[in-house]
């Protein structure tokens, strides 16, 4: 069935761009797949891109309005219609930002940045003390494998006087799409650049140490106070002794178990 792609969109035959844009816009928030979960919704979400993909661009709209629906449909394939077809530089022309930014300003969260929050995981430790440290207090050394920064390279990654340049994979937009044929027409996917890990530059040279991680992994010996008084099930946090993150670096936690308590099985102690 031939696709009238104004009537897709909701404008008329001599919308202006300002106003196919628009209606786009509002379709988008309206049917993308992230946000409405009508099985439907996916199909409705290509034929809308479709759409946007000629009308938006002044020549396949003259070849289109030429051409006629059922005519444009044999002659153009689905290469031709979304050749060129950039979604983020076409919101950006518009003064909308990315089409990253328009979902998550909808609160959508369908789509994130592309640099997601680098938190450090938390650790949990056990230990077993006597009655008498527990009664008196006791300065305990336990050893703590975690995830610290490289002190090397101090978490760029980059070997000292390594340059910094663009990724060659992504071309410096830090993330990469994919463009599959499906059978009511094309889908693209849209995921950070596994190169980059979605920055859009890198360095010349990988630290040595870390291997351009960042971080590296150590086992740590900790002189961990315990207070007087303390109980079986007790759980004790060290601040930033767990995983390093970029974001957050996470904590330590410590529980106690008093040999000989009772209280151990319900605990569930070693």
């Amino acid at each position: 069935m031939p696709k009238d792609y104004y009537t897709t969109l909701g404008v008329p035959k001599d919308a202006t761009q300002d106003q196919i844009k628009s209606a786009y816009r509002d379709l988008v928030l309206k049917f993308h797949p992230d946000r409405n979960k009508d099985p439907k919704a996916h199909t409705k979400m290509q034929d809308i891109n479709e759409a946007y993909a000629v009308l938006s661009d002044p020549q396949k709209r003259q070849q289109y309005d030429a051409y006629g629906p059922d005519q444009f449909g044999k002659v153009f394939t689905q290469e031709d219609i979304f050749r060129g077809f950039d979604i983020n530089e076409i919101f950006k022309q518009g003064g909308m930002g990315s089409f990253e930014d328009l979902f998550n300003m909808a609160g959508f969260g369908g789509f994130q940045s592309t640099r997601r929050m680098d938190v450090g995981s938390d650790i949990l430790e056990r230990i077993e003390i006597t009655q008498k440290e527990a009664s008196t207090g006791v300065d305990k050394r336990i050893r703590v494998p975690h995830t610290k920064l490289c002190s090397e390279c101090r978490g760029s990654g980059a070997e000292r006087g390594s340059k910094t340049i663009v990724c060659d994979e992504c071309n410096g937009k830090g993330r990469t799409s994919k463009t599959i044929r499906i059978p009511f027409g094309v889908m693209e996917t849209v995921m950070p650049c596994a190169k980059c890990g979605g920055m859009g530059k890198r360095v010349e040279k990988l630290c040595r140490t870390c291997h351009g991680h960042g971080r590296v992994q150590v086992v740590d010996n900790v002189v961990m106070k315990v207070p007087r008084g303390i109980t079986t099930g007790s759980r004790l946090r060290l601040a930033g002794l767990g995983d390093y993150g970029v974001d957050r670096t996470g904590d330590l936690y410590v529980d106690i178990f008093i040999k000989g308590d009772r209280d151990n099985r319900r605990f569930g102690a070693f």
